[in-house]
């Protein structure tokens, strides 16, 4: 049975309500040891290690780790579901269908805005501060979360369905 967070509401097991869990103990200790390590190695605010079966997709172990203002560490969010800008991995699908859908070419200029871009009531932030103005090609190649951003709402704000569509019809997104 598993405890609850909190301890005044324990809860009774009921038949038929069973959990059935895809992680395995041992390889949770290693990626709950492999996290701690690099966390206090680098001195990192937070961080999360997932491992999966890769023909299943099963999760066999999740760690996660936020560092407290004494320095410690201990699991005080689940950092693998928070929300966040689409990453890296994503915005190269976000290129191409910018490219394959002709919204831009890599040489069109986009404005970083200084790393902090205000959209319907969000802020989108870069990682780090790349100045302003760049074209397509750089604000790829530095990552950029807010040219990436900008790109999209900017090519497909009147048919936002279309860059949607684009992604589920695609070969190269699973």
């Amino acid at each position: 049975m598993a405890v609850p967070v909190d301890e005044s509401a324990d809860i009774d097991p009921e038949n038929g309500k069973d959990i059935i869990t895809t992680l395995d103990t041992h390889i949770q200790e290693i990626a709950e040891n492999a996290l701690m390590k690099m966390m206090v190695s680098n001195e990192a605010t937070h961080g999360c290690a997932i491992v999966l079966e890769v023909k299943t997709g099963k999760i066999k172990a999740i760690a996660n780790l936020g560092r407290t203002p004494n320095g410690n560490y201990w699991e005080n969010f689940n950092y693998a579901v928070a929300p966040t800008e689409p990453g890296s991995i994503f915005k190269l699908a976000t290129m191409l269908a910018l490219l394959e859908d002709n919204k831009t070419t890599l040489d069109a200029p986009i404005d970083l805005h200084g790393g902090h871009w205000a959209i319907n009531g969000r802020v989108v932030n870069d990682a780090e501060n790349h100045g302003n103005v760049a074209n397509v090609k750089e604000a790829f190649e530095v990552s950029s979360n807010v040219g990436m951003a900008e790109l999209v709402y900017n090519a497909y704000k009147n048919n936002p369905m279309q860059f949607i569509n684009h992604l589920k019809k695609s070969d190269w997104v699973a």
